[in-house]
């Protein structure tokens, strides 16, 4: 099965590091040699200068070690739906952020505004039938060894839901969604684990959701609320890395606890400002 994502763009100010420009082909690769900054609070300069930022990070495990490089928001939409659907389905009533997954019939692909609203549709694979499967707003499909599963929410400075559901056909072979669990704030990113646990980011929380449905809060009150994070990747040894704007946070196991870092490729990026 696969997976295509595109997100929108947003309008944001860029930022400048101090003194110098940063040259991305000479930006470290590997973590392990970014260096450890100051988590930005929201409302200060270095929280500014890294909403404003150009520079996204998309994680991963390269070489057995974490990594990042930049997000190519370009390739991502020229991806976001399938070549035959994107010839045949034709202006569609719901525009904005679109997520789509190859299942056994077709393709489930998520149209979501980002003032809200949106809905799941089902299209054949040559795009020539659909219907609607429900209104949710998709922020990310979740496949696992079980069933698709996918986060569902919205958020802005008024209101924060989110919840994680399962999608799954009926006995008539149409496409449904229901609530597998309430994660209670808007979903940024998540991922399934070897162990099959979910690992959510909302907006308020860094979360882990057992099989059960119990779950595990990592970090109660995460400082990168506003950072859009966008990717997630964990280590062989548990730790746990996303990439958002500007830099990269690691949440590992301290003292029966969990301690999250914000890294950055270099010291120009400690002392950037956003740009008036």
């Amino acid at each position: 099965m696969y997976r295509y994502t595109w997100l929108l763009l947003f309008i944001v100010l860029p930022f400048f590091p101090v003194g110098a420009t940063a040259q991305k082909s000479s930006l470290p690769e590997y973590l392990n040699d970014w260096i450890k900054g100051v988590p930005p609070k929201m409302g200060t300069d270095s929280w500014e200068a890294a909403n404003a930022s150009e520079y996204e990070w998309i994680v991963e495990m390269k070489n057995g070690r974490p990594a990042a490089h930049l997000r190519n928001k370009k390739a991502e939409e020229a991806s976001a739906l399938p070549p035959l659907i994107k010839r045949t389905r034709g202006p569609h009533p719901e525009p904005g952020e679109i997520h789509s997954y190859k299942v056994v019939d077709g393709w489930l692909i998520a149209f979501s505004p980002p003032e809200g609203g949106g809905g799941l549709w089902w299209y054949a694979e040559d795009g020539r039938q659909s219907y609607k499967v429900s209104n949710d707003h998709i922020v990310q499909f979740l496949p696992n060894n079980r069933s698709l599963f996918a986060l569902e929410g919205y958020g802005n400075f008024n209101t924060s839901r989110g919840q994680i559901v399962q999608l799954r056909q009926n006995a008539q072979g149409q496409w449904m969604s229901s609530q597998f669990v309430d994660l209670g704030h808007a979903p940024d990113v998540g991922m399934v684990d070897s162990n099959g646990d979910f690992i959510v980011s909302t907006t308020e929380t860094l979360v882990r959701i057992h099989p059960d449905k119990t779950d595990t809060v990592l970090v109660p009150k995460v400082f990168w609320t506003g950072l859009s994070p966008h990717s997630i990747a964990t280590s062989p040894i548990g730790d746990i890395y996303l990439g958002m704007r500007q830099g990269v946070v690691i949440v590992f196991p301290l003292n029966k606890a969990y301690q999250a870092n914000w890294l950055l490729p270099n010291k120009d990026f400690v002392r950037a400002r956003a740009k008036n």
